[in-house]
């Protein structure tokens, strides 16, 4: 999950649109950022606790295909942080353990 605490630094930001624009700019970006990264975890944690397809797809007004697309995302893009995380040197070939 992102930071546990919602960014309130970028509201204050966003409130001084007025005198501030480039500043709201920057922080809508922040924020649709820290959003996106918010909704990822809560679809995964939605699927995990047993939630399907087709309810995620209507809570988040998406269509069934849109949310199985970034779930299977979401999932490629585990598996290749997983693989990273992997240390580089093979298992014994003998004993089929890493060292």
């Amino acid at each position: 999950m992102p930071d546990s605490k919602f960014p309130r630094s970028l509201i204050h930001r966003l409130e001084a649109e007025e005198q501030f624009p480039l500043h709201a700019l920057d922080a809508i970006r922040d924020l649709r950022d820290y959003l996106d990264r918010l909704e990822d975890d809560a679809l995964c944690r939605a699927r995990e606790l047993g939630a399907s397809i087709v309810e995620i797809a209507e809570t988040t007004r998406k269509t069934r295909q849109a949310v199985y697309n970034r779930l299977k995302q979401l999932q490629e893009r585990q598996l290749q942080q997983e693989a990273l995380e992997e240390p580089l040197i093979g298992p014994d070939p003998e004993t089929k353990q890493h060292p």
